[in-house]
Formats: C-alpha cells, structure tokens, sequence
C-alpha cells in the first residue's frame, strides 16, 4: 500500500471502550476510502472481537451512520450506549 492509498485518522475510544480496546486513544493508518464501519470491522478483527457490531460513532464530533467514508485527519469517537433519565 502507497502513501496515497492510505489515510491517517485518530481513535478516541470512551468508557468501557477504552478498557476493552486497551488505549483511550490512537492513530490507525487505513485505506483510502474505508467507511467508518469498515473501520469498527478492522479493530473489531484485529484489536478488540469483543467490541459490539454498530457502536455509537461520531466522526469530528457529529453522530454519522456507519456508511460515511473517512477522510484523512479525521477524528473517530467510539461511544459505549448511554443511558440516563
């Protein structure tokens, strides 16, 4: 993989997250055009199996769907379920 076929984002993992994934944050290098569900795939099979199948996401600080492409430099929060009254 080229330079220019891979993306640098950073991971910002919250709560039960952090302890599951080890790291309260990280940069991760993917490839261009990696969707932010692809990326939930990717840690999921090779940093955390146990992390659940559509976590909250927010890219940039803003909820998105796991179809939205990542662009380089973005930041990817992994939110646990909340819950409240």
């Amino acid at each position: 993989m080229t330079d220019r076929e891979t993306i640098v984002v950073r991971v910002l993992c919250f709560a039960a997250f952090a302890e599951l994934i080890g790291t309260d944050a990280m940069e991760m290098t993917v490839s261009k055009g990696l969707t932010v569900g692809g990326l939930i795939e990717h840690i999921r099979n090779t940093i955390a199996d146990k992390l659940p199948p559509t976590p909250l996401i927010a890219v940039n600080l803003r909820h998105v769907p796991p179809d939205t492409v990542l662009e380089p430099g973005d930041e990817v929060a992994l939110l646990p379920p909340m819950a409240g009254g």
